[in-house]
Formats: structure tokens, sequence, C-alpha cells
């Protein structure tokens, strides 16, 4: 990967500069995308800033295009009424005219999720979305979010019932725990970054997050 230039809350970094206009321009839709879709639950964000042909590569069962991305706004805050994400990390590849955004966040289950009724509980979230600008408009979304993690925090009866038969299993003769151990084994997701693996840095307080531009 080429140089990286990091703009830091404090505004100093590798080189104190104003961010280019393409950068800009990015940063604003991706930023105002969170803010409105993940922060508020607006689902009426995609027709202010989804291109008409826009593409959802990680639908997770819904349509792919406007429709089901709304759809998928409105079912989870169906179920989380008071969700509300927080932007950890925004990082942009103007020369690809994408954004990968970092962020986590809280929402308490009042609603049928993941074919789980509610809990009660405060559920946590963690999630990476890339988006690629064409246009001024948002024309793909891919989005990898912790299914396991939110799973084990959203018990059903069936995954009681299949705990309990999972562990008879264990203490058959002839089985191990590292065999059940290692089925249940998750690759953690990357972001890919002009075909290399990038990292992110943890951002914190209120104040905007650490912007880092790819040339």
């Amino acid at each position: 990967m080429g140089t990286l230039d990091v703009i830091s809350r404090t505004g100093i970094g590798k080189k104190t500069m104003m961010t280019p206009g393409a950068e800009t321009e990015i940063y604003t839709i991706t930023r105002r995308w969170i803010e409105c879709g993940w922060q508020k639950g607006q689902s009426e964000v995609v027709d202010e800033l989804h291109a008409p042909n826009f593409v959802d590569n990680n639908p997770a069962g819904r349509g792919s295009d406007n429709d089901g991305f709304k759809e998928g706004i409105v079912q989870l805050y169906a179920a989380f009424p008071d969700f509300c994400a927080r932007i950890e990390d925004i990082l942009i590849d103007a020369p690809q005219s994408k954004a990968a955004v970092r962020w986590t966040a809280t929402g308490t289950h009042r609603g049928t999720f993941l074919g789980c009724d509610p809990t009660g509980r405060v559920i946590q979230f963690k999630c990476i979305e890339i988006v690629r600008i064409d246009n001024g408009r948002i024309a793909e979304r891919w989005g990898e979010w912790n299914p396991v993690e939110l799973l084990e925090q959203l018990p059903s009866r069936k995954r009681r019932s299949q705990r309990r038969a999972d562990s008879k299993t264990s203490r058959r003769p002839g089985s191990s725990q590292s065999d059940s151990a290692s089925s249940r084994k998750v690759n953690p997701p990357r972001i890919l970054i002009n075909g290399e693996g990038a990292s992110v840095s943890l951002g914190g307080g209120e104040t905007p997050p650490d912007i880092i531009f790819a040339k």
C-alpha cells in the first residue's frame, strides 16, 4: 500500500492539511448515511443518498436493491427501537471512490430479530461497512456484522435445546471439546483497500474519528 496521510482528532497527523475535494465528498456522504440510517433509523436516507441502481452486496436474505435496504433499516429499528450506532473509524479511498466505516452500537431487544423473541436485553453490535460512491450517490454497499456474537446474546429455546444436545454429544465416548471448539471458529472480517489488508485505529470521545486517506 502507498503512503497514508492521517488526520487525527487534533488535526495533527503526518501532514496538517485541508481535506481534498473528493475525500470531503466521500466522507460527508458516508457520515450522513451512518448518522441518518444507523443512528436515527431514517429509512428515507436511502432516497436521499442512494443511487437508483444501488446494489447491496450483503443483503442478508432481503432484496439487494433500495427497497430491500429500506426494509432492513425498518426491521432493525422494529426490533431495537433505541438502536444507535457510534462511528469508530472512517477510512477513505478516493481513487476507488470508497469509504470503510467501523462502528459499534447498542440496542434494547424489543422485537423479533434473527428468529429470536424479544428478551429486553441491551445487545452489543459491531460492524464494518464499505460503500462505493458514484456521482455523489452510494452505488454499492458491503457489510460485515458479528452474527456469532449477536446470536450468543440472543438465546432462544431452540438454541438452548441445541446446546443441551451438543453437551450430551461432547460427553459421549470418542468425542472431544477440541472438535466442538474447532467447529465454532469464525474468520474475522478484513477491510481490503486497493487489494491489500488495512488496519484501522481505535476511536474515542465525541469528536470526529481519525480519517485515513489512501494514496
